[in-house]
């Protein structure tokens, strides 16, 4: 009974060592993302706005001298301005996908996907299992997280050709399976080696989203046979488990 106590707080002791770095790691990243943020701001959109003060000045010096020289620049502006927009909202779709908020998970991931497949030399096969009714704004939130981390893995390291993304929804669990024919790995390797910490925080950030809400990651790859990761997520956790503020950073 001493050694299996000792053993079970050996596995304690590392698993709160595990969340410790994972967390310094998201805290880092997020303060990486801030500063892309911040320079995307500064050196797009920004820089867009000074041009356009500086433009819509000079024509208000042109408009009556030269009425055939302002139509074009204020046809530079609007083009200008076009692009400034587009911009813009390519970065909030980076940051938080509208469609998850508007019209629920399926569209999101359907959006996701598509972009997915116009980035990458890939094609994902998406099906949707069962009946999806709209979830806990969290919930959706780290299924669909976990989606895009997941695909991200795959791009990053992968080389697949085809990847088969199903979505089982269930009555009591929400079941995520992705499957895809790239380079594989040894998973447990990768999960105990820190020093490919850049390969595992993916796989790490996937876990302890679906840990975090009572959910199950579980993740099998062999070198040159391709990975499989399969995530359960119950749908009848307690509304003060669902709705903390700190369930997991986007």
């Amino acid at each position: 009974m001493a050694i299996e106590n000792a053993n079970r707080y050996e596995a304690i002791q590392e698993r709160e060592a595990l969340r410790g770095e994972l967390l310094h790691q998201i805290v880092s990243a997020q303060e990486h993302e801030r500063i892309r943020i911040a320079r995307e701001l500064h050196d797009s959109i920004g820089q867009a706005l000074t041009a356009l003060g500086l433009g819509y000045a000079a024509v208000g010096e042109t408009v009556t001298s030269d009425p055939k020289l302002a139509t074009t620049q204020l046809k530079e502006l609007k083009e200008m301005s076009t692009q400034a927009l587009t911009e813009l909202h390519h970065l909030i779709r980076d940051l938080r996908p509208s469609l998850l908020d508007d019209l629920g998970l399926v569209p999101a991931l359907k959006n996701q996907v598509r972009l997915f497949q116009e980035s990458n030399r890939c094609v994902v096969d998406f099906q949707v299992d069962g009946r999806l009714r709209r979830l806990p704004p969290d919930l959706e939130t780290i299924v669909f997280r976990i989606v895009q981390e997941a695909l991200t893995n795959i791009s990053k390291h992968a080389h697949a050709a085809h990847i088969y993304l199903t979505l089982n929804c269930a009555e009591a669990a929400i079941y995520i399976k992705v499957t895809d024919d790239g380079v594989g790995f040894n998973a447990e390797a990768m999960m105990d080696n820190k020093t490919q910490a850049n390969h595992r925080w993916g796989l790490l950030g996937m876990q302890e989203r679906a840990t975090l809400v009572g959910g199950h990651f579980n993740i099998e790859s062999t070198p040159h046979q391709g990975t499989t990761v399969d995530v359960c997520i119950p749908l009848s956790q307690e509304p003060d488990v669902i709705g903390s503020p700190i369930i997991v950073p986007s």
